[in-house]
């Protein structure tokens, strides 16, 4: 990787990890749509309960790893920024 760069590489690793991030927002709001604030149910609707423990349980299952993803993208999105500013400040243009 002779003509790749540091900011190209974070670049891409940031963007992949950005596209990642926006499929499990994606994801969890799909998910989300079937949960329920408040319900109401009789013994006969039992079923529906049950869908709506299962649902709980992938959202709280997904929160933790959609906040990972967000540091990890903000986090390296700082990085590029800092890597960005140094290259503009430091390195001398190549021409």
């Amino acid at each position: 990787m002779e003509g790749v760069s540091l900011f190209t590489l974070l670049l891409l690793v940031w963007a992949a990890l950005t596209v990642v991030l926006v499929g499990l927002w994606i994801y969890r709001a799909i998910i989300g749509m079937q949960e329920e604030d408040q319900i109401f149910l009789d013994r006969a609707e039992a079923a529906l309960e049950q869908n709506q423990i299962e649902t709980l349980r992938r959202i709280n299952r997904l929160d933790p790893i959609l906040k990972g993803f967000a540091i990890a993208s903000g986090g390296l999105l700082l990085i590029l920024g800092a890597v960005w500013l140094y290259q503009g400040l430091y390195v001398a243009p190549t021409l």
